[in-house]
């Protein structure tokens, strides 16, 4: 443990160390007299106010001389619009920046939209006048949020069903018609305008929110199949904070006041020189895990420094991430009562873990001897990145911007899950098992009976084990992920007074050394309850000694459903071209297509099952056949939309769109490893084919100068979508292809009642179904069933209420029924969870914070049992709920 503690003050250190003397050795030096094109500078001005900045399109847009930092903002505004076309009106209780041409009509409108730069062709394209659903999280939003993970983002938006109870990372976020467990698929996660993975496996584990973070825009549908790749459904893009002319240092610690939970956030930024800005930042981290297993769950941080050079001639920047972190999972816990959940004793649903020291460390057969791995390194994950940002106007009406990006990103993965909720059962039940009589028929004097792993001690009361007198059986679950990425996105604008025109091309390479397949790597009996032991089955003789054992320090065997390691590379080829019309004023079109070519090449070792020669147990590990795999797919994608602003801030949107996900490397391990394949494969056992989406959509915007409300009508349909049916260990997994058809109701909104209380509101009504299981399969049965662990109807209320130095906002939240399993037997009760935020404003630079999440300590289930058989009768069940009442503290420094 003193090794532990060391690394992580030395983690802090070093994060504060690189922070401040970055500060330090960076003068503020002033940009007067610096030349930038008109819109440049506005977003520098803007930057330095910390004002959010909307304008339209500037065309002909001459070269400026950017006023003095110290000015007012009206007056640094009036002095560099003085010589042009453009006027600006300015909305201090917004912190908002409107600049539009000084014949336009603007009046004391306080509802003009947020710029956009994600997921549209238009250049300054705003909410209002988008054809898409977009909804946008301020940096405000994002440091109310402890921890800091991706998926709980999610809530704040209208369209996604969120499972964020695994930890802080590794969790599942479905759009629009999908159902839950998918982890991100159809959904890009990006950074600054580039896919943080190409294929979306694994994403969340490579990004993490801090005080870099300047926003969140979210992409729903549309044209989220355009302008990336594998995001048909939505494309999720994290903006850098950019420095700026004024000096800025900030720091935020946070400390979980109900369980062990520390972290420190640093940011700081400012000018090099005239034309050069940095912006550099990060956080280090470390808990015990809100379920606690009994050692330090997760540790680690990153660090992100930003360089941008600004000129009249061209904008350059280059960002550097370094990403070092450990983070628990968690998986479902033995549960009762389906109808009122509640966690079996002496099991607390809120706070318990089927993950402790004694489980920590175990050992296991490999090539060269037995292996220990330890829990505590269950998600370690490394990211090391560059990114060269380039843009350049060649004249006054072409545009060119390239991003690239170059990684290396790794994970290894390793925990314990559960299987069947069969697998649940009383000792008496336990020892009566066909393969444990199996065992005693070789000693007929004996008597089978448990001792505790570490020690040839017999347990004495059996049938009141824990008060439950329960058994069950740990699968320790093994990945490993590495791969290098290249990602390069270019793209050229024509502007014009009426229309633009941009192409663009997307490119990935990606060379896995490492694919995360599945390495299941044993069974563990252990009894149920927090932090559980592990438990040996013995014959027993009339004293009590032990004659044989069937199972090794708690192990039965070293095998599960696959044990498949393989590697594999991509090359894909994207081009768009995408077209915006102004039909009027009023009226805007836009049209677009984007076409892909993409190239796998894969290698994948199957599996075989032995006898362990030390323990004489089952082990399965990879065999000596490799099977590859080649295989190119074209697809194209369609988007199509039309903005009519019928009334003054009143839109009205449509829009279809065609998009499609490509065919990912891991497809063809899974077949191979779940098919029981060993020294032959089927040749049409491949990667898959690409998943199409279709969507629809028709929505409504409109505003007042207190209230805002987005609501919208949409279809999607995934078609053919794979879906693995899992029977428990020791029946067959497969997967069998499937369409579904979503219909349903997206609404957001703000009112502002006065000064001090304002209600946000998001939510989402859905109607999911199966639609299309082939009549071949049993499961046929099921179309028409809803889609399984999505609700149909979820929503949240967010009032808030501000006083001088005070603001409170509490969340209510509300989630619908939903059923664990395709045939809709297992239901997943609704609930309701309620959260709160105080702050208090100390002074201009120094914020208090306070969070109590999960207030009321609701007992709601995100996912039943996602690897096994279902039954609404079942006394015990398997199922993973969120984290119980849990209480943060924040201090925050900004200078």
């Amino acid at each position: 443990m003193g090794r532990i503690q060391i690394k992580h003050q030395l983690g802090i250190l070093l994060v504060i160390g690189q922070l401040l003397i970055g500060s330090w050795l960076c003068p503020a030096y002033g940009s007067e007299n610096a030349s930038f094109k008109l819109s440049q500078a506005l977003i520098q001005i803007a930057n330095r106010a910390d004002y959010q900045l909307t304008m339209m399109p500037l065309v002909d847009e001459p070269n400026v001389v950017l006023p003095a930092h110290q000015l007012p903002l009206r007056q640094q505004l009036e002095k560099l619009l003085k010589n042009t076309q453009y006027s600006f009106a300015i909305y201090p209780e917004l912190q908002s920046l409107v600049v539009f041409k000084r014949n336009a009509d603007v009046e004391n409108d306080k509802t003009w939209e947020r710029v956009t730069i994600t997921g549209h062709g238009a250049n300054h394209r705003s909410i209002l006048d988008s054809s898409v659903s977009i909804s946008h999280l301020s940096q405000q939003q994002l440091n109310q949020h402890v921890p800091y993970s991706t998926a709980e983002l999610f809530n704040l938006a209208s369209g996604f069903w969120v499972e964020d109870s695994g930890g802080e990372t590794n969790n599942n976020v479905a759009p629009r018609g999908l159902r839950g467990g998918e982890g991100y698929r159809f959904i890009s996660l990006m950074e600054d305008g580039l896919p943080v993975v190409y294929d979306g496996i694994w994403p969340d584990f490579f990004l993490r929110q801090d005080l870099t973070t300047e926003s969140v825009q979210i992409v729903k549908g549309g044209s989220s199949g355009i302008f990336t790749t594998n995001g048909p459904a939505a494309m999720v893009n994290f903006n850098t904070r950019k420095g700026g002319d004024t000096a800025l240092f900030e720091a935020k610690w946070t400390q979980g006041l109900d369980y062990g939970y520390q972290r420190i956030d640093l940011f700081a930024s400012g000018p090099l020189t005239k034309n050069m800005y940095y912006s550099t930042g990060g956080f280090y981290r470390t808990s015990n895990g809100l379920r606690a297993p009994g050692y330090t769950t997760d540790h680690g941080g990153q660090v992100k420094t930003r360089v941008d050079y600004l000129s009249a001639e061209f904008d350059l920047a280059v960002e550097l991430k370094h990403l070092r972190d450990t983070t628990g999972f968690y998986a479902p816990i033995p549960m009762q009562n389906p109808s009122n959940p509640t966690g079996i004793s002496p099991i607390d649903a809120g706070r318990s873990t089927l993950l402790s020291n004694e489980l920590r460390f175990l050992s296991y057969p490999s090539e060269n001897g037995f292996k220990t791995r330890d829990l505590a390194d269950s998600q370690e994950t490394s990211l090391n990145s560059l990114k060269l940002f380039f843009a350049k106007q060649l004249n006054p009406h072409i545009f060119i911007d390239n991003k690239l990006s170059i990684s290396h990103l790794k994970n290894d993965f390793y925990t314990l899950v559960n299987q069947g909720n069969e697998t649940l059962m009383s000792v008496q039940t336990l020892l009566a098992r066909e393969d444990i009589t199996a065992f005693m028929a070789q000693y007929p004097t004996a008597r089978p009976a448990l001792t505790y792993a570490n020690s040839d001690e017999p347990v004495s009361l059996t049938q009141s084990l824990n008060g439950n007198g329960l058994m069950t059986f740990a699968y320790p679950l093994a990945a490993n992920y590495s791969q290098t990425q290249w990602i390069n996105h270019f793209s050229a604008q024509w502007l014009s007074e009426r229309w633009q025109l941009q192409l663009g091309q997307l490119i990935a390479f990606s060379d896995y050394q490492s694919l995360p397949y599945d390495r299941w790597l044993g069974e563990i009996l252990i009894d149920v309850k927090h932090r559980p032991q592990r438990y040996d089955v013995v014959a027993l003789d009339s004293h009590n000694r032990v004659v044989d054992r069937l199972s090794h320090n708690g192990f039965l065997n070293f095998s599960g459903p696959a044990y498949i390691r393989g590697d594999g590379s991509l090359k894909s080829y994207s081009h768009y071209v995408n077209f915006d019309y102004d039909i009027s004023d009023t009226l805007q079109l836009d049209i677009a297509t984007r076409y892909e070519h993409l190239t796998l090449n894969g290698s994948v070792f199957s599996d075989v099952e032995t006898i362990e020669p030390v323990t004489n147990l089952k082990h399965k590990t990879a065999s000596e056949f490799a099977f590859s795999r080649s295989q190119t797919e074209k697809e194209w994608a369609y988007s199509a939309g039309v903005n009519w602003q019928f009334k003054h801030n009143n839109a009205l949107f449509l829009r279809y769109a065609s998009a499609f996900e490509m065919p990912r490397l891991l497809n063809l391990g899974n077949r191979i490893g779940y098919g029981d394949y060993y020294d032959d494969v089927p040749s049409d056992v491949d990667f898959a084919e690409p998943v199409d989406l279709t969507f629809f959509e028709i929505g409504w915007r409109g505003a007042t100068d207190v209230a805002s409300i987005s609501a919208s009508l949409f279809e999607t349909r995934f078609d053919p979508l794979p879906f693995t049916v899992y029977q428990g260990l020791n029946d067959q997994h497969k997967a069998i292809f499937i369409d579904t058809k979503t219909q349903g109701l997206e609404l957001e909104f703000l009112y502002e009642v006065n000064d001090h209380f304002s209600v946000a509101g998001v939510g989402v009504w859905q109607h999911g179904e199966f639609a299309g299981i082939p009549q071949s399969y049993n499961e046929s049965q099921y179309n028409g069933n809803q889609i399984t662990r999505t609700p149909k109807a979820q929503f949240r209320i967010m009032p808030t209420f501000t006083y001088k130095a005070f603001e409170s906002t509490v969340t209510l939240a509300y989630i619908g029924k939903r059923y664990s399993d395709i045939a809709n037997h297992f239901s997943l009760p609704a609930y309701t969870r309620l959260d709160v935020n105080l702050a208090f404003a100390l002074s201009n630079q120094i914020k208090l914070s306070f969070s109590i999440e999960n207030a009321l300590n609701s007992k709601g289930l995100t996912e039943g049992n996602p690897r096994g058989s279902f039954s609404q009768t079942d006394e015990y069940y398997y199922a993973r709920p969120i984290f119980g009442r849990h209480l943060n503290m924040s201090l925050h420094l900004t200078f």
